[in-house]
This record gives structure tokens, C-alpha cells and sequence, in this order.
């Protein structure tokens, strides 16, 4: 292996632990908003009745509440900012593949096919064998997440 290949994989590698530590903050940040708007229903407490308060929290499925939570997240930071707050933090940009400027179809398949991601275990198994890390959503796109020196790189993706 020569220097320009190991250089290039040691970046890699580099961020792709940086996406996950992106993600994992950005997991932390939806968690907490998913815990906030179950506190908002506190003061409804004292406004319904139990057998209201009862019938509302029956008709609100979690986990679906949860992953249309996480969705709108990711989506409408990366539609706005072309990034979540954790890839702002961890210095991390969203492109084109080949370069081009991203459309909002893209950043949609990203963001339907992250539930892919967290559900099954096929998308971690891609991000680890792909040469530059992309995930389903990514493939599927045709977007690579890059650290943001290495957006006005020459580097082939």
C-alpha cells in the first residue's frame, strides 16, 4: 500500500468515526426534543380529565412518533443548512457526488432511507465496506458526507 492510499484511507476512517460521533450527538438532540414534547403534555393534565388524558396518550403510537420525530430532524436541518447540528459540530458537509448542488430529492432518499439504517442492520454493514463510507441513503442519493478541508479538494471520491 502507498502513501497516497493510506493517506487517503486514514481520512476516510477519520470521518467516518466523525459521522458517527455527528450522529450520535444528533440522536441525543432528537431524543431530548422527543422528551420535551411528552413534557408539554404536563399542563394538559391539569386542563383534561384521566379518562381524557387516557384516550390522547393511547391514540399516540411512540415509536412511530419517534421515527416521524427523528425524520423531520434530520430533514429539515440538512433542507435549511445542508447539515444537522452534530455534522455542523464535527465540521462535516453533505455533497454531491459528482460535485454538483444538492437537490431536495436527495437529501429526501437520505432521509427516508436513514429509517433503512436504524432498523436493519444492512446499513451499517455498507457504511463499513464502502470504500468512502456512504450509507444506503447515501448510495441511493448519489451524496457523500466529507469533511468540510475536503470540500475544496481535488480529492476522487
Amino acid at each position: 500500500m502507498n502513501f497516497r492510499s493510506m493517506s487517503k484511507r486514514l481520512v476516510q476512517e477519520q470521518v467516518l468515526s466523525k459521522r458517527i460521533v455527528a450522529f450520535s450527538i444528533d440522536m441525543f438532540l432528537a431524543s431530548f426534543l422527543y422528551i420535551g414534547m411528552f413534557l408539554l403534555l404536563i399542563p394538559l393534565m391539569r386542563i383534561l380529565s384521566k379518562a381524557q388524558m387516557s384516550a390522547l396518550i393511547s391514540k399516540i403510537d411512540a415509536t412511530w412518533t419517534y421515527y416521524s420525530l427523528l425524520f423531520l430532524y434530520f430533514l429539515l436541518q440538512e433542507v435549511f443548512w445542508k447539515k444537522t447540528i452534530g455534522k455542523r459540530i464535527l465540521k462535516l458537509e453533505i455533497l454531491h457526488k459528482d460535485g454538483k448542488k444538492l437537490r431536495m430529492y436527495q437529501l429526501l432518499i437520505r432521509n427516508i432511507m436513514r429509517v433503512v439504517d436504524l432498523v436493519t442492520i444492512v446499513g451499517l454493514l455498507i457504511t463499513l465496506f464502502k470504500s468512502n463510507n456512504q450509507r444506503l441513503g447515501d448510495i441511493i442519493a448519489k451524496t457523500v458526507v466529507v469533511k468540510r478541508e475536503q470540500c475544496c479538494d481535488k480529492l476522487k471520491l
